[in-house]
């Protein structure tokens, strides 16, 4: 028999849970930011900041150029990982539908 595997992709997980916490943000682009080699880095962002020019992996300065506005988050190693294993337990808050 063979083997099936299923890919799935959140490309807004960070921001939709925060989304779930704070949901005044819901109407302005944010992201989460990390230090990556003495370069502050776009580490995530919701769909507004996407819709807007920014991308994972942006400089957080190219970014504030595009969008001046915008909310910054610092992001966590591996809270991504923790979301989807307390998504999987049930206790993240996060459900689909």
């Amino acid at each position: 028999m063979e083997k099936r595997f299923a890919s799935i992709w959140f490309p807004f997980l960070l921001t939709d849970w925060l989304c779930i916490l704070r949901p005044e943000l819901k109407k302005c682009a944010f992201v989460f930011t990390a230090p990556v080699h003495g370069r502050v880095i776009i580490t995530a962002g919701n769909a507004l900041a996407a819709r807007q020019g920014i991308q994972v992996g942006m400089p957080l300065a190219d970014a504030r150029a595009l969008v001046h506005e915008i909310e910054v988050f610092d992001d966590k190693p591996d809270r991504n990982i923790k979301l989807l294993k307390d998504w999987q337990s049930g206790s993240s808050g996060l459900r689909i539908g």
